[in-house]
C-alpha cells in the first residue's frame, strides 16, 4: 500500500512540476512577447489565473517532495546535498516569484519580465539537478 501512495505522490510531484516550469515557459516565450503593445488589463485576468495556479503547483511540490524525502519506499539512494541542493532551489524560486508580484505592483515590467525568465531558468536548472539525483543513483 505504501508504494501505491509513493507512486501516487510521485506523480502529482512530477505533475506540479510540469506545470509550473511549463507556466514559466509558456509566460517567458509567449505571453511576455504578446503582451507588447496591447493593454495590461487585457492579460491581467488569465495572468492572475496563471500565478494562482503555479503557486499551488509549489504547494503541491512542497507536500509531496516532503511525503516523498520521508518515506522509505523511494528505489532511488539520493544523496542528501542533491535534495538540499533542490529544496532550496525550489525556495529561491518562491522568493523570485514573490519578487515578481512586488515588482509588478509597483509598475515595474522590465524587471518583472525578467524575473520571470530568471524564475524559468531556475525551473530548468531543478529539472536538471532531479534528473541528474536519479541518473546517478540508477547507476550505482
Amino acid at each position: 500500500m505504501e508504494e501505491i501512495l509513493y507512486i501516487i505522490m510521485r506523480s502529482i510531484h512530477f505533475t506540479a512540476t510540469s506545470f509550473w516550469v511549463g507556466g514559466l515557459l509558456l509566460m517567458s516565450f509567449f505571453i511576455l512577447p504578446m503582451q507588447k503593445g496591447s493593454s495590461p488589463d487585457e492579460w491581467k485576468k488569465f495572468e492572475n489565473g496563471l500565478t494562482k495556479a503555479v503557486f499551488f503547483s509549489a504547494f503541491l511540490l512542497l507536500i509531496t517532495g516532503i511525503f516523498m524525502a520521508r518515506s522509505g519506499v523511494s528505489p532511488y539512494a539520493v544523496p542528501r546535498t542533491f535534495v538540499i541542493l533542490k529544496v532550496g532551489l525550489t525556495f529561491v524560486m518562491l522568493g523570485v516569484a514573490m519578487m515578481r508580484k512586488i515588482s509588478k505592483k509597483k509598475k515595474k515590467i522590465g524587471i518583472s519580465n525578467l524575473l520571470v525568465r530568471i524564475n524559468m531558468a531556475l525551473g530548468i536548472l531543478a529539472i536538471v539537478i532531479s534528473s541528474i539525483m536519479h541518473t546517478n543513483t540508477l547507476c550505482l
